[in-house]
């Protein structure tokens, strides 16, 4: 029998053998039809089982998906010890990072759920996701911005099974790579001299070691004083965002070392866990009978320094007041009744402040160490070592954080043809003349089918008799306008004048060729030492 009941039971029992091994259980049910119903799924359960049937998960609607999304991210936390570690310290760190992900996954849906919220997520399609594109980008939205959203839909179906089925045909967005900006040495000393008079004691150190370091802003403010080797000038930073990043160890500068020694010696009774940065929270000033008016400032060295963007703010904001005309003096508001701002140094007057430094970000400062570092020459495996990169997107990074302006393009270009941009084959002594830049700038016009045209009047063409050829004498570079060129190819034969200019007759053809210069053809000088009749040279048709 499948299913029977107990005397003295109301309750069920299915017992039956499957492959050789006796079944059991009970079926929670009074109802001898239900019991059966229960018995039979139990052994199609395990038939399917056997056979690697897997039983289809039951579908959500994309709100239940996403909210069992959310829910399993924080059961996943583990729970902390109470012993103080620093692994311990690494949880604290991570629970304050999920949170801030919760925030902004909690932001997302706020897009998301309008759209999706009420679908099925097997009934999400492709062209739901396109459709979804086109309505944000209408809105106002930035293309990183549906980026993420589309990113975040992406994660809780995958986490559902349903995102296989449409991946081939979701399009992501376009995104700037561009973001982002390197500051110049100008600028750097006006953000410095800001930050210094900056409240926040800790805003220039930091400032100056993102610079110097090119670290990451999460890097330098977990940074341990157990991390720094004065003796070897050296620093291993922690936790990073990439494995490649984590526990590197990279030397100090002399502008590094003397941030470092300015925040020593205000914690003079430091511990090696404390951090370099600590948490600090202004509460006001208070009368001194000695000092005078103090700033009264609570420390925590056990806690990181919290986010400087206050402090960051007001450094940038100040720089508006930098006149931009004389650099040096400032900008004050004038007298009432007149609107406006006055330069106390130079008199310079305007309406509104200039945005100065308003845009530059913390993040720009590794941007500048990057670009810097690019300029000098420095090998991109070293700087990737330096500054956390995955040896997999170092290509990319450099792309993304080297920004140069057109001058240290200019210099790079100019290196191609050799050590302090001469060429090899120029003569060393032989500075650039001012006339060879304005020759290019000298045009003519002339009617060609009724249409007038501007071209060169006097295109200048260089023969470089390069050294070691064959027909090489000296490094000797000849200017030939094209009329020069032009008679010279008529009266001297190709290869003849190839070899005056130490280059192939070749080179020499498709020269003239490229200025439109007409060359004797094939069995010209031949006839005309025969004495033969030969055809009358074409006149020289204008470029």
């Amino acid at each position: 029998m499948s299913i029977y009941r107990p005397k003295g039971t109301k309750v069920w029992v299915m017992d039956f053998m499957f492959h050789g091994q006796r079944i059991r259980e009970t079926t929670g049910m009074t109802s001898k039809t239900r019991a059966r119903e229960v018995h039979d799924k139990r052994k199609q359960g395990l038939r399917d089982g056997t056979a690697g049937i897997r039983p289809q998960a039951r579908p959500h609607l994309f709100s239940t998906a996403a909210n069992q999304f959310l829910e399993s991210r924080v059961m996943a936390r583990p729970a902390k010890s109470t012993e103080a570690n620093s692994e311990n310290d690494e949880m604290e760190e991570e629970d304050r990072k999920e949170k801030n992900r919760q925030a902004r996954f909690r932001y997302l849906l706020l897009h998301l759920l309008p759209a999706f919220g009420k679908k099925l997520l097997v009934d999400i399609e492709a062209e739901n996701i396109s459709n979804y594109q086109k309505m944000r980008l209408a809105q106002g939205a930035a293309n990183a911005t549906v980026n993420r959203e589309i990113e975040f839909l992406r994660q809780i179906m995958r986490k559902n099974g349903a995102w296989a089925r449409i991946a081939a045909n979701v399009k992501m967005l376009p995104e700037r790579l561009d973001v982002g900006r390197a500051v110049t040495a100008e600028e750097e000393s006006t953000l410095l001299r800001e930050c210094a008079q900056s409240q926040s004691r800790l805003l220039l150190p930091f400032v100056v070691l993102s610079l110097e370091t090119g670290a990451r802003f999460n890097t330098i403010r977990r940074l341990r004083w157990e991390n720094i080797d004065f003796s070897q000038r050296r620093v291993q930073f922690g936790k990073d965002k990439t494995r490649a990043g984590t526990g590197r160890v990279i030397p100090l500068n002399r502008h590094a070392i003397q941030a470092l020694l300015s925040l020593a010696r205000q914690s003079p009774s430091r511990k090696p866990r404390d951090f370099v940065f600590p948490s600090e929270k202004y509460c006001g000033r208070i009368r001194n009978s000695n000092s005078g008016i103090e700033d009264l400032i609570v420390v925590d060295p056990t806690r990181p320094l919290g986010n400087p963007r206050t402090a960051w703010a007001a450094a940038k904001n100040r720089t508006r007041r930098h006149c931009p005309t004389c650099k040096d003096g400032t900008l004050i508001d004038q007298a009432k009744p007149s609107a406006g701002y006055v330069c106390v140094a130079c008199g310079f007057q305007t309406e509104n402040l200039p945005r100065a430094l308003l845009g530059v970000r913390l993040h720009d400062l590794r941007h500048s160490a990057v670009s810097r570092m690019v300029a000098a020459g420095v090998p991109l495996p070293m700087i990737g070592k330096i500054v956390g990169w995955s040896p997999s997107t170092l290509a990319l990074m450099t792309a993304r954080y080297g920004h140069f302006g057109v001058e240290e393009l200019r210099n790079a270009v100019e290196t191609i043809s050799g050590r302090n941009g001469v060429s090899q084959w120029a003569p060393r002594n032989a500075p650039p003349e001012l006339d060879d830049l304005q020759e290019c700038e000298q045009k003519s016009t002339f009617k060609e089918d009724g249409h007038e045209r501007t071209s060169l009047a006097a295109r200048t063409v260089r023969i470089i008799e390069r050294p070691g050829l064959p027909y090489g004498k000296s490094a000797l570079m000849k200017r030939y306008d094209r009329k020069d060129l032009y008679e010279k190819v008529w009266t001297t034969p190709i290869r003849t004048l190839a070899r005056e200019f130490g280059v192939s007759d070749v080179t020499l053809g498709k020269a003239c060729k490229g200025l439109r210069i007409p060359i004797p053809g094939r069995g010209y000088w031949a006839k005309k030492r025969a004495n033969l009749p030969v055809r009358d040279r074409p006149p020289l048709q204008p470029l």
